[in-house]
C-alpha cells in the first residue's frame, strides 16, 4: 500500500520563539541560550510518502521546506530552511527488526553574541542511524542502535556539537 500527503501552509505568526546564544554567564563559552520572540510570516511546503513494499519492508520519505519573512528579527534564529527524513524498516518474521534512518537539515542562522556581524550561517547537516531489535517474546526484546554513522561533527544549535558515532544497547520489557 502507498500513503502520501502534500501540504502548503502560509502562516502569520506573533511571538514565535527563537534561541540566541547567551555569553554573559558562561565564562565566554556561549553554550547557554536566551529566548527571543519574533513576528513574521512563514511558508511551509510539506511532502510525505510512505510505501509498504511487502509485509516485511516499509519505506518512508518526509520533507519540509521553510521560508520566513521576519518583521522584528534579522533572521529566524536556529530554524532550518529545510529538513528531510528517509526511513526504512524491515521486519523478519516479527522477531528481528532492522531500521535505518537518514536525516538532513538545511542551513540555519545564528545571532553571534559578541561579533560585529548581524548574523552567521550555521551549515546544514546529514546524519544516519541504524537499529536492530530482537523480539524474544511479546513482552521482552533487546536492541542495538548506532547513531551518527557518518561520524559527522555538526551542531544542531550553535556551540552544542553532537556526539560522533555512538551506540546504544538495551532491553525492553512491556507489562
Amino acid at each position: 500500500s502507498t500513503y502520501y500527503n502534500v501540504k502548503m501552509e502560509y502562516t502569520f505568526f506573533d511571538d514565535m520563539y527563537f534561541f540566541v546564544n547567551e555569553i554573559a554567564n558562561t565564562d565566554g563559552v556561549g553554550n547557554q541560550f536566551n529566548v527571543v520572540y519574533g513576528d513574521g510570516e512563514m511558508l511551509n511546503l510539506f511532502g510525505e510518502l510512505s510505501v509498504e513494499l511487502s509485509d516485511e519492508l516499509n519505506i518512508r520519505l518526509e520533507a519540509n521546506y521553510y521560508d520566513y519573512v521576519m518583521y522584528d528579527q534579522a533572521k529566524p534564529w536556529h530554524k532550518p530552511n529545510y529538513d528531510l527524513t528517509f526511513s526504512a524498516r524491515y521486519d523478519l518474521r516479527d522477531k528481528i527488526i532492522l531500521q535505518g534512518d537518514l536525516f538532513m537539515s538545511g542551513r540555519r542562522w545564528i545571532k553571534p553574541p559578541m561579533r560585529y556581524e548581524d548574523h552567521v550561517k550555521l551549515e546544514g547537516y546529514a546524519d544516519a542511524n541504524l537499529g536492530l531489535e530482537y523480539r524474544y517474546s511479546k513482552v521482552l526484546s533487546g536492541y542495538l542502535k548506532f547513531q551518527n554513522l557518518l561520524g559527522n561533527n555538526y551542531s544542531i544549535y550553535n556551540n552544542y556539537p553532537v556526539y560522533g558515532l555512538h551506540a546504544y544497547l538495551g532491553i525492553t520489557y512491556a507489562f
